[in-house]
């Protein structure tokens, strides 16, 4: 019974998704907001904070976006907006 529950977890495992963080694109702008929903899992990231990406896995905060942190198309930079 052992060996034959080791096969069937073993056979899980080898067939389950394997979720892997997002990976920015060098040169960059992210919202925290948009890090964290794609995978990024460090508790410095704030959602309404800017990141450049200097890296595929590594973020550095730009600025703080004291209203709201923007996310836009794939193809474009995150943004700061302000109440007009």
């Amino acid at each position: 019974m052992v060996k034959f529950l080791s096969v069937i977890i073993a056979t899980l495992a080898a067939i389950s998704p394997v979720v892997q963080a997002f990976d920015c694109k060098p040169g960059r702008n992210y919202c925290g907001s948009a890090l964290k929903r794609n995978g990024w899992s460090d508790k410095r990231l704030q959602d309404k904070s800017l990141y450049h990406c200097d890296a595929k896995d590594k973020v550095t905060e730009k600025q703080f976006c004291s209203y709201y942190c923007l996310e836009r198309k794939p193809s474009k930079n995150d943004i700061c907006t302000y109440p007009e």
